[in-house]
């Protein structure tokens, strides 16, 4: 069967119906959910929680914008309304994800929750048994808490693991991302970092969604604001299937140094992976190149090939000697580049 919910547009309710999947037909008479009828109540989501039921959550702006939640089956409401996420600051796009076991998890927008300035957000998820009482305490879902995070999506395992996404401001190359996390059934973070879902960085990617496929492989889809190279606000839908072992991001930092008037200057070059390395580990090829710094003279050149971050890992150093002289001279660089990666973006 189905479940459908929506805002009820006279009484400003969450309505329920369900439907038999089988034959199309309304299994039973739609009803209200919400016990609280103050106001309206909108920005509903659903999710089976086995035995022919299901969750239902939804915001209460009249409420401090709580986000509240009740479950129910096609006869009626089953447990008494309950508060998903609430408290100070305030609370938005909830989505919630069923598990097989009665149990479930919801993940909301939260703004102000970790005393960032000028009302930013971040992802915050809970898990509640099938009673709507709280198992595991509300925690923050992305590593990186600077920006603002929002638009959360979440989905289960059948092993009770989560994966939670999000849009993000600023943390990919030049505008929105997507990126998510996963957690164990108690809530213990399985990725140390953030990860990148989109492959292509440029412009801007929103609004996604995920599903969850055979064991811990996922799909996640997103609106792509400058579709297949063709330009801004040319939007177009773009997806991407992850198994388990999540691609990790690979980058390697900026270093200044000041070069002295003989001798070398270390310069500590790290590269780094948004996760640790998955089976195999990450192999790459790295090597100097010249800018306005000239190596023999002002830099010691070097070139590797068949770098390994080990299973398990997440960086790797790289060491370039900078030469120092009795020159007068500006700054002066030179690149460091990174190529023929396997195992990571």
């Amino acid at each position: 069967n189905v479940a459908i919910i929506w805002t009820d547009g006279t009484s400003g309710d969450v309505s329920v119906r369900v439907i038999d999947g089988a034959t199309g037909n309304a299994a039973a008479a739609a009803y209200t959910i919400n016990a609280t009828t103050t106001g309206t109540q909108n920005a509903q989501d659903v999710a089976s929680i086995g035995g022919g039921n299901f969750v239902v959550v939804w915001r209460d702006p009249a409420n401090s914008s709580d986000i509240l939640g009740r479950t129910g089956n096609a006869s009626g409401p089953v447990s008494s309304e309950f508060t998903v996420a609430g408290g100070t600051g305030s609370q938005s796009n909830a989505r919630v994800t069923g598990f097989a076991d009665g149990s479930f998890a919801a993940a909301t927008t939260d703004q102000n929750r970790d005393g960032d300035t000028g009302g930013q957000l971040n992802i915050y998820v809970q898990r509640f048994n099938s009673s709507g009482t709280s198992v595991v305490a509300q925690f923050r879902a992305n590593a990186t808490a600077t920006g603002n995070q929002f638009s959360p999506g979440i989905i289960g395992f059948s092993d009770g693991s989560m994966l939670v996404g999000w849009q993000v401001l600023d943390q990919d190359l030049d505008n929105n991302g997507v990126f998510a996390r996963r957690f164990s059934s108690a809530g213990a973070a399985i990725d140390a970092n953030d990860l990148q879902v989109n492959q292509k960085r440029q412009y801007g990617q929103s609004a996604p969604v995920f599903a969850a496929g055979s064991g811990s492989d996922f799909a996640a889809a997103w609106t792509d604001s400058a579709q297949e190279g063709q330009g801004v606000n040319n939007n177009g839908i773009e997806a991407r299937v992850h198994n388990a072992a999540v691609t990790p991001n690979l980058s390697i930092n900026d270093v200044t140094v000041t070069e002295g008037d003989s001798g070398t200057t270390n310069a500590n070059f790290t590269v780094s992976l948004s996760s640790p390395a998955g089976p195999g580990g990450v192999t790459f090829d790295i090597v100097t190149a010249d800018n306005t710094a000239v190596a023999g003279g002002d830099y010691v050149g070097r070139s590797l090939s068949g770098q390994t971050i080990a299973q398990g890992a997440s960086s790797a150093s790289f060491v370039v000697q900078v030469n120092g002289d009795l020159r007068d001279e500006i700054d002066e660089t030179f690149f460091v580049n990174v190529r023929n990666v396997t195992g990571a973006n």
